[in-house]
């Protein structure tokens, strides 16, 4: 089946809303067309909607299940393209609709949470980044197709190397000098699974520092132009000296 979304003009109404301090998800979807009168239109994209997403069973990453639900996100929208994974309408639409519950399990807002802070990253993204990074649903789609891109015959245990700690996760995805680059993910995720075998376990600091350092050299050279071994040699020397 295909799927109605809303309008980008109610998109951009319920986005100024939330920056305006009203907790929207405090209203269910049917309470919240009604409200502000907001519209949908028909968007041909085939979606699934038999398919559940698991709910987290606490906050620690190992029971978020992401990695799972990066597959059944992909099961739940199996012919989604690149471009439209970008129109922020499907996923706004669907954080606040088919899969609300599941963002706001997965996104809690806590009491000392600041609502515009917490809200507009995870239920509204209008750039690539932000669709790659926060959205509460866009990422778990974007993470997949990075995955199945580096090994498409071993998505699902390239997600658990990808998904095994959220800061690793985000250090590489946030970052414009990364996400872009297939090949640049998929060496630091053989570099760190590579020295995890030889006793050098991640470290949240000393991996930031590593990221940090990588900025800075994809800020003077392009690393898209380095073969394999090239980049591996490169990205591994940083490696190492970031955990030295």
């Amino acid at each position: 089946m295909t799927i109605k979304v809303l309008t980008q003009e109610s998109v951009d109404h319920l986005r100024a809303i939330t920056k305006a301090g009203t907790d929207i998800l405090a209203r269910d979807y049917d309470s919240l067309v009604a409200t502000y009168s907001v519209k949908e239109v028909d968007l041909d994209v085939t979606f699934d909607d038999s398919i559940s997403l698991r709910l987290p069973d606490g906050s620690r990453q190992e029971e978020n299940y992401d990695a799972e639900n990066c597959m059944l996100i992909a099961q739940m929208l199996p012919d989604l393209s690149e471009i439209n994974a970008t129109d922020e309408r499907l996923w706004v639409t669907l954080s606040l609709k088919q899969y609300r519950n599941y963002a706001l399990e997965r996104w809690p807002l806590k009491d000392d949470t600041n609502i515009v802070n917490h809200r507009i990253p995870h239920w509204f993204a209008s750039n690539t980044r932000g669709l790659m990074g926060r959205h509460s649903l866009s990422r778990l789609w974007w993470s997949h197709q990075l995955c199945s891109r580096i090994s498409s015959e071993n998505v699902d245990e390239t997600l658990k190397s990808l998904l095994f700690n959220s800061d690793y996760r985000s250090s590489m995805l946030e970052r414009n000098t990364t996400s872009a680059v297939t090949e640049v993910v998929q060496t630091i995720i053989l570099i760190s699974e590579e020295k995890k075998k030889q006793g050098v376990l991640y470290n949240r600091e000393k991996f930031r520092d590593f990221m940090k350092s990588l900025d800075m050299l994809a800020g003077r050279s392009t690393l898209s132009v380095l073969d394999e071994a090239q980049l591996k040699a490169v990205l591994e020397d940083l490696y190492v000296k970031a955990y030295s």
